[in-house]
């Protein structure tokens, strides 16, 4: 009997060993330029957080730990030349009230902190030309509620003079991270609840927009300081969360897709393209997603998304956009060592 007890407790190991770890979250930063690698972070439910850089043909993922202890780095997008990573810096002492804009030298690790002032600054890019970073900052921290952080508009910083410069004033809920455009004057992201909208007929706030656009909130501006508000494209229902190629020909966003499936329960998510004429459904995954990456050419993506009935178990997912073809990841058992260097 004890040899019977003996292959089930070593059967049950070796299962564990390989089966997937659980996580709380996950957040995407970008794609190398060459697609290669993936910076992201993550938290299990075992309160295990790493950031670093997954090898997408290795399959290992690397983590970048910060030489300051009281630091946590949250990935944004690589340089246009690969040598560095965006980065926004948590300080675990404040409890993550604010967060700096960064530069890390993926070489080296080194950290140049371009900012320094109040304010949870999120999802920092390069310019094409490597000059500038464009990221989303919050102006108000919420004494209650599921989401911590609100009024979020769009700012950019200059790499040489670390001018900051607030690019939108719409003061939106939630948001997207933003990027540049090819001629890196007009980004693209998405924004939920603009409390400064104001509708053609007077009617202010979200209400005002909804009753217009629904909640298809993708827009494309400049650093003009648009007062209107209009959706780039709309697409059903919802369209959000935008994610583009480098040469600006692909946009791979979010929209709703329970409506366009068979009759099911509650709301669903996927993939679409936009090539500036036509919507094109990418996925079916059935699912609520989360976060989302694009490579460079538009070839790969990476999702965050969870099932229905499993919202506090997120998966990470690599979708090949021109094959269909859909792979897990699970960087927690594919962690090779702690280390700075690429």
């Amino acid at each position: 009997m004890w040899w019977v007890i003996l292959c089930i407790f070593i059967l049950a190991a070796c299962t564990d060993k390989h089966s997937q770890e659980e996580y709380k979250n996950f957040v995407l930063g970008g794609f190398s330029p060459d697609g290669s690698k993936l910076a992201l972070s993550y938290c299990t439910t075992q309160s295990v957080c790493k950031t670093g850089l997954f090898d997408i043909r290795q399959k290992v993922f690397t983590e970048i730990t910060p030489q300051d202890p009281d630091h946590f780095y949250i990935p944004g997008g690589f340089s246009p030349d690969g040598t560095h990573l965006a980065i926004t810096v948590r300080r675990n002492s404040d409890n993550g009230r604010d967060t700096q804009v960064a530069l890390l030298k993926l070489a080296t690790g080194e950290i140049t902190e371009l900012t320094n002032s109040h304010g949870h600054r999120s999802g920092p890019s390069f310019s094409h030309d490597g000059k500038k970073l464009i990221f989303a900052r919050s102006n108000w921290e919420r004494v209650s509620g599921k989401t911590r952080f609100s009024h979020w508009d769009i700012y950019e910083i200059d790499i040489a003079t670390r001018e900051e410069r607030r690019l939108t004033a719409f003061q939106f809920f939630q948001y997207s991270s933003p990027f540049y455009l090819p001629d890196d004057q007009h980004f693209i992201f998405s924004g939920e609840g603009p409390i400064e909208y104001v509708s053609p007929s007077g009617e202010k706030g979200y209400n005002g927009y909804k009753v217009q656009f629904r909640d298809n909130q993708i827009f494309v501006l400049s650093p003009a300081g648009e007062k209107s508000l209009t959706p780039f494209f709309t697409n059903g229902d919802s369209s959000d969360f935008p994610t583009i190629s480098a040469d600006g020909s692909m946009i791979v966003y979010l929209a709703r897709s329970d409506q366009l499936d068979p009759p099911r329960p509650g709301f669903t998510w996927d993939l679409f393209l936009f090539d500036g004429k036509e919507h094109k459904r990418l996925t079916k995954l059935n699912s609520l997603i989360n976060d989302i990456a694009l490579s460079s050419n538009g070839s790969l993506s990476a999702i965050v998304h969870t099932r229905r009935k499993q919202v506090n178990n997120p998966k990470l997912t690599l979708f090949n956009v021109d094959t269909g073809q859909i792979d897990s990841l699970d960087p927690a058992q594919l962690s090779e060592k702690n280390t700075t260097d690429q």
